[in-house]
């Protein structure tokens, strides 16, 4: 059982591991075009949370970015 719990941790975290760094943007709407238009593949679509709206992405080079705008 301790195994299982450890291997779902892992996935749940995995998205946040692979993140190689987060920016504080003033509009997501407008930085989903615009990477978007450079061939950036949006891995995490802008999610609604408290105070926050976020969204995850990877570059053309793989790197995987996360943005977030303060709601």
């Amino acid at each position: 059982m301790h195994c299982l719990k450890s291997l779902v941790a892992a996935e749940a975290l995995s998205p946040f591991k692979s993140t190689q760094t987060t920016f504080l943007i003033d509009s997501l709407n407008y930085f989903r075009g615009t990477l978007i238009q450079q061939r950036a593949v949006i891995l995490a679509e802008p999610n609604k949370v408290p105070i926050r709206i976020n969204m995850r992405a990877m570059h053309p080079d793989g790197t995987i970015i996360e943005y977030v705008e303060f709601a």
